[in-house]
């Protein structure tokens, strides 16, 4: 049974590597992390997310700006509602962030971290009916299916009132309309 599953991992062993390594025809390099040629990702972005904030459940949409290769900002809208004293309270808002990000790494993984300041309106539920100021910052990882659409996960902090401060955690889908060959 040993020599079985030696001699099947060594068939896949010489299958599957030098089939990775000269995937795009080009010479065997040991780099294999090098950043990805197309343009994966890039341009304007349009996405949309869901998770915690804190003790409240979030929905948010966002547009990503791209400012350098490895910088962007994202506007976004975020939604979130939260169970206070038996009661649903919903607050509406808004948050600019500045976001650093690396490469497209092997056509299908970016690194990103960032965050700013935000503003959101008690709309529904108890407490006072006014503005709040906060912000909060995350990092995550970026998957994409090809080079137009990605999935994210996000991990993070929220400065904000006793419904929304706390960690973040959340997840959504990326799409980039305007990225080229």
């Amino acid at each position: 049974m040993k020599k079985i599953v030696f001699a099947c991992l060594t068939i896949l062993g010489l299958v599957a590597v030098p089939a990775i390594a000269h995937a795009d025809d080009s010479p065997a390099s040991p780099d294999v992390v090098k950043p990805s040629e197309r343009r994966t990702g890039r341009g304007v972005g349009f996405g949309m997310d869901n998770g915690m904030f804190g003790r409240a459940f979030e929905q948010g949409v966002r547009v990503r700006l791209p400012i350098l290769d490895f910088m962007a900002v994202n506007l976004r809208g975020i939604s979130t509602l939260a169970a206070l004293e038996n009661k649903t309270r919903w607050e509406l808002g808004g948050r600019v962030e500045v976001i650093g990000h690396t490469p497209v790494y092997l056509n299908l993984v970016r690194l990103y971290g960032g965050g700013g300041p935000e503003i959101a309106m008690h709309t529904l539920g108890p407490g006072e009916k006014k503005a709040r100021f906060g912000g909060g910052g995350h990092f995550g990882f970026e998957f994409f299916l090809k080079p137009t659409m990605s999935f994210f996960t996000e991990i993070g902090g929220h400065a904000g009132n006793d419904q929304t401060g706390g960690g973040t955690v959340l997840a959504g889908m990326m799409f980039y309309p305007f990225t080229g060959p």
